[in-house]
């Protein structure tokens, strides 16, 4: 063996030290004589030495302690050397000891970049229910178990929900924030005068040979003007003191203010995103069935202008005759454009009962007759209007004069373009109502950042610490949380507003001027302290209600004018949809089938996410929160189908009961409405008048059997939402019983892994938890895109149907002063080469001629059209022959 030489010594002397320091870490002295197995494993110190905090019952269950008494219970020491348990029962981890001291120790060990990870320590149910029984609470040095869900998932949840439209809340009381320092003032200015007289005190014993004027003078114009003259050093103990109790009272009251405002703020948040989050599924259904009737009612209007024009220009350039004009018809479809535009942006606040919904007389108020008098103003609004943007002729008065049906006809055609304000103020209108929502940027897009953030945490924390079973579970509620998310998308996508406030500003300046206070319905008991969420005097829908809200304002249009003339077999299709009690604007099969695909796409695809994260995370199995998602889901599925069946049939959901409590009300009634309902006349009561009277009424104080099938899916429902996710963010759902497959809850013991980074849980990690946070970024981002795609360009075309409705090109066939211009000269009816006649098939009972071939036909047809229009008018309340919007 060669020697050593000198300069050799230093570094051999080094390597002999680094590997005997390494060989006592990473193994035991096998030649050692141990008198417990902490001497050779030395993580099992802590559970010798480190006793439980709290009960286990109570969140004192650890885990890690759970783990090393188990591998405790594996070894067994045999003349000072530990080796494996003889008794194969306690057998929980099948490894030689000497490989454990040389490899990575199970319990709480965390991913090292090495993917064999760690040795499982498994032991049977009934051994974990005895030892490490009870649930473990979750801590703030893991940021995976509580921290990262509860910032990442739950608040911007929170942000999202304050963006779905909701109808009520509990009240917060004005008097909380009231002035707090009214008496704070004067309080602390009697100090500083108090100071005053004994600084100037002071001042005259220390500076005697100096005149102190200036502060003389203030002190005697004090004193003249309302002090006591009696000033010192009791007076100014006296003052400090007031002030303390002021200071004191102050700001006291104003925490306890605080406190309790804010925290009947918090209760508003947390119910309103439990209700969100329980009825989830109704909500998407209702909010895609109104965006998609939204965008059948604007593709409606544009189509049928474009084929307006389109015949229009045909029938000029092909030098045929021109088909006779009803005003009456133009007039009503006309207004019906307008009446459909309002209806999309108003058409989530709610309208009286449908026997209610009339357009006359004016009392009582109502959403519906306020919109109506918005699209048929009064004929003295219009009457003599115009002089702003065209000079109206000295001859022409503020009141048509009767005159033959030539005359009539262009006296209308110009009282039209002298009520040109009248498309000026609708265009602006309802353009200004679009315009008055909030971006979906701001609502959605801002909120959808933290939530994609988050899952990039937990896709980055997942690579880091592959086969954390806390991350995981993280990223599994996050998925099924992004349900949320989805309900403020579609909200996001619908055009009409979620603050009525707008229509009570325009309404307020037409007929009826603002809503008197006897006119809004105040609520009764309890009901006080439960307000409208909008301080308004209409009440908007909940989210679940607005679809089919929607849908009886456009079908409600519908029975009132008929349907569109230049729509495909107008009449035809009418008849149908008369006899079926359809709307115009019905959905077909292929309409529903497109529908539930989306909706359930928004509803499944967080559920399948979440239930693969969670179910493919050790133990693997149908456990404690992966039955928390499928539950959830099932139940959504019901409430769908419950809404679907209301929307079909409308379903009863309350009867009364006479034996049960709360079985009658007391309301007030107006005399108006008495006579209402008894079909009676007040035309001889006096003006000015009002005879009220108290009415004893039943109340449906008890479900019916669908209305508690509708509660108890709703209550199972909010259990799972809420309550599952309260377990997971407080630590309950780590117990002995949810790490076991649910179908092992019955059959007895099961073998389940109750260590840490072992080769499955970084192999399953690896194959599907990382995968489907990566899917989840990519749905949520995707879906934030479209919603946004979605509501841009729906508003453009809502805008653009305005602007073809009512800022129509020169010349156009739906310009009104052109058709002025060609009414004034009759030479110019039927010439070949005017493109300003609207060709419309007639309504029945409009009375136009037709195949006519001689002038003096068309003539003698259009003066007995006009006739039977003006006796049809006689007969109508609410058309007017020179109401603003003709044409």
């Amino acid at each position: 063996m060669a020697q050593i030489q000198p300069y050799q010594r230093f570094p051999v002397l080094f390597l002999l030290c680094n590997l005997g320091s390494v060989r006592s870490q990473s193994g035991f002295n096998q030649s050692a004589h141990y008198s417990n197995l902490s001497q050779a494993f030395p993580q099992l110190d802590s559970l010798y030495t480190a006793p439980l905090k709290h009960s286990p019952y109570n969140g004192g269950r650890n885990s890690t302690r759970c783990c090393l008494q188990a591998v405790s219970e594996s070894y067994v020491l045999q003349n000072g050397q530990p080796i494996q348990n003889p008794n194969k029962d306690q057998g929980y981890i099948d490894f030689p000891p000497i490989n454990l001291s040389q490899s990575q120790f199970p319990c709480g060990a965390s991913y090292n970049g090495d993917k064999s990870g760690a040795q499982p320590v498994l032991v049977p149910y009934s051994w974990c229910k005895k030892n490490c029984g009870g649930w473990e609470k979750s801590t703030n040095t893991a940021l995976s178990q509580w921290v990262q869900p509860f910032v990442g998932f739950i608040l911007p949840a929170a942000v999202f929900c304050l963006n779905v439209p909701r109808k009520s809340m509990i009240g917060i009381w004005d008097g909380f924030f009231k002035d707090h320092f009214d008496e704070l003032l004067p309080a602390s200015t009697d100090v500083l005068v108090e100071l005053a007289f004994v600084l100037h005190f002071l001042l005259t014993i220390f500076f005697k040979n100096r005149k102190l004027e200036r502060l003389r003078n203030w002190i005697e114009k004090e004193t003249r003007e309302g002090g006591s003259g009696k000033h010192g050093v009791v007076p100014l103990s006296v003052q400090l003191f007031k002030l303390f109790i002021i200071v004191q009272k102050t700001f006291l009251l104003m925490l306890f203010r605080a406190t309790f405002a804010a925290g009947i703020a918090l209760v508003n948040t947390l119910i309103w995103v439990s209700v969100v989050f329980s009825a989830a599924a109704p909500m998407i259904l209702s909010g895609l069935y109104e965006a998609s009737l939204d965008r059948k009612v604007i593709r409606s209007i544009l189509h049928e202008l474009k084929a307006e024009e389109k015949c229009s220009t045909k029938e000029a350039d092909g030098n045929l005759p021109r088909s006779p004009r009803d005003r009456t018809s133009e007039r009503e479809v006309f207004y019906k454009r307008i009446h459909q535009l309002y209806a999309i942006l108003v058409g989530n606040l709610r309208l009286p009962e449908k026997d209610d919904i009339e357009d006359e007389p004016e009392k009582p108020r109502s959403v519906w007759k306020d919109v109506y008098h918005l699209v048929k103003p009064p004929r003295h609004r219009w009457a003599n209007v115009g002089g702003s943007n065209e000079k109206e002729d000295s001859t022409t008065n503020s009141r048509i004069e009767p005159a033959s049906a030539r005359e009539t006809d262009t006296e209308v055609d110009k009282q039209m373009i002298l009520n040109s304000d009248y498309r000026k103020i609708t265009d602006t209108r309802l353009k200004g109502m679009l315009n008055c929502q909030a971006s979906f940027g701001a609502t959605v897009g801002a909120p959808i950042v933290f939530f994609v953030g988050s899952f990039l945490f937990g896709v980055k924390s997942n690579l880091s610490v592959l086969g954390d079973n806390d991350t995981s579970h993280a990223l599994a509620f996050g998925m099924w949380w992004m349900t949320i998310p989805h309900v403020a998308i579609v909200a996001g996508c619908l055009l009409a507003g979620n603050n009525p406030n707008t229509l009570d500003i325009i309404v307020s300046s037409e007929k009826g001027g603002p809503w008197e206070e006897r006119d809004m319905k105040v609520r009764q008991g309890f009901r006080k302290f439960y307000l409208l969420y909008y301080h308004s005097v209409y009440v908007p829908v909940d989210m679940w209600a607005r679809g089919k809200n929607k849908k009886i304002w456009i079908d409600e249009l519908f029975f009132r004018y008929g349907a569109s003339p230049t729509s495909k077999d107008a009449e035809g299709r009418g008849k149908y949809v008369a006899r079926h009690g359809k709307g115009e604007f019905h959905f077909d099969l292929w309409d529903w089938i497109w529908m539930f695909v989306i909706s359930g796409g928004l509803m499944v695809l967080p559920f399948v996410l979440a239930f693969i994260t969670s179910y493919y995370t050790p133990t693997i199995g149908l456990a404690c929160r992966s039955l928390t998602f499928l539950l959830y889901f099932v139940f959504q599925v019901w409430l769908g189908m419950i809404w679907l069946f209301d929307f079909i049939t409308p379903l009863v959901w309350t009867k009364h009961v006479a034996w049960l409590p709360f079985g009658t009300y007391t309301e007030k009634r107006s005399m108006t409405e008495k006579c209402k309902d008894n079909g009676s006349s007040t035309s001889g009561e006096r003006s000015g008048v009002e005879v009220v009277e108290y009415v004893t009424k039943p109340r449906k104080n008890c479900p019916t059997i669908m209305g508690f099938l509708l509660g108890f899916n709703f209550c199972v429902s909010m259990f799972t939402a809420v309550f599952g996710t309260f377990f997971q963010l407080l630590g309950v759902y780590r117990n002995c019983l949810c790490s076991i497959p649910i179908s092992f809850w019955s059959r007895g013991d099961y073998p389940l892994d109750i260590s840490t980074n072992t080769a499955e849980a970084i192999r399953l990690a690896t194959n599907f938890w990382v995968p489907t946070g990566i899917a989840s970024i990519v749905l949520m981002i995707v879906t934030c895109y479209v919603g946004w795609w979605y509501q841009r360009h729906w508003r453009h075309q809502f805008n653009a149907a305005v602007k073809a409705l009512l800022e129509p090109k020169d010349g156009s066939v739906h310009d009104p002063k052109a058709d002025h211009e060609a009414s004034l000269n009759p030479k110019l009816i039927f010439s070949t080469d005017n493109r300003n006649q609207i060709p419309r098939k007639s309504v029945s009972g409009a009375g136009v001629a037709r195949n006519v071939g001689t002038r003096e036909e068309i003539t003698a047809g259009l003066a007995l059209s006009q006739s039977q229009n003006d006796l049809a008018l006689s007969k109508t309340k609410h058309t007017f022959i020179d109401e603003p919007g003709d044409g």
